[in-house]
């Protein structure tokens, strides 16, 4: 309205009556002085926005591991290959069952630890007896001719199918005593493979 003509005046006639005289009395509005005011809009107060909690994800569960015997080295390749499992007997009860007969001298109580197929080294790989005939042979011979034979276990480590002992030999006629080290090879409660380390 201001821009259509400042300084207009604007009558506006009521339709009440002045009480005193009776009379209608115009209302004259001077809107040639007044400011227009806008008045302003408040602006909506910002509602904080709550922050997401980090979303932390659960690392899957491990799965449960279950222990399974692994050999420390595959069975020799004239075992058979259900011997791929140590005897439930347990390497160290098959070696000591072998000393036992050794120094009782009862061949056939020894031989019965060795599976037939044993290999019998000078350490590491010099073949002493292959096979029950030829440790038959060697140890009957020995047994035999040594009334006074023993052997005993100062040390001994145990790992997986491997019986490792320190041992001492006596009663060898004309011989001293002497100590080795002998490396027993179990599997399926007999004895594999034996090594001699002098």
């Amino acid at each position: 309205m201001r821009k259509a003509g400042l300084g207009i005046l604007v009558v506006v006639a009521a339709t009440a009556c002045n009480p005193q005289t009776g009379t209608v009395e115009p209302i004259v509005i001077d809107l040639s002085h007044r400011e227009p005011s806008a008045t302003a809009t408040p602006s909506p107060t910002p509602v904080p926005t709550p922050t997401p909690a980090p979303v932390v994800q659960a690392a899957p569960p491990a799965a449960a591991a279950s222990p399974s015997p692994v050999p420390a080295a595959p069975p020799p390749a004239s075992a058979p290959a259900e011997s791929a499992a140590v005897s439930a007997a347990g390497p160290e009860l098959v070696v000591d069952r072998q000393l036992d007969a050794f120094n009782r001298h009862d061949l056939e109580a020894f031989l019965a630890t060795y599976a037939p197929g044993a290999i019998l080294y000078d350490h590491p790989d010099k073949v002493r007896q292959s096979g029950a005939a030829e440790i038959r042979k060697t140890y009957g011979a020995l047994f035999g001719g040594n009334p006074m034979l023993q052997v005993t276990v100062s040390s001994r480590i145990l790992q997986g199918p491997f019986v490792v002992d320190h041992e001492t030999v006596t009663g060898i006629a004309g011989t001293p005593a002497s100590t080795q080290i002998v490396i027993y090879e179990v599997w399926d409660g007999k004895i594999t493979r034996l090594w001699i380390l002098r």
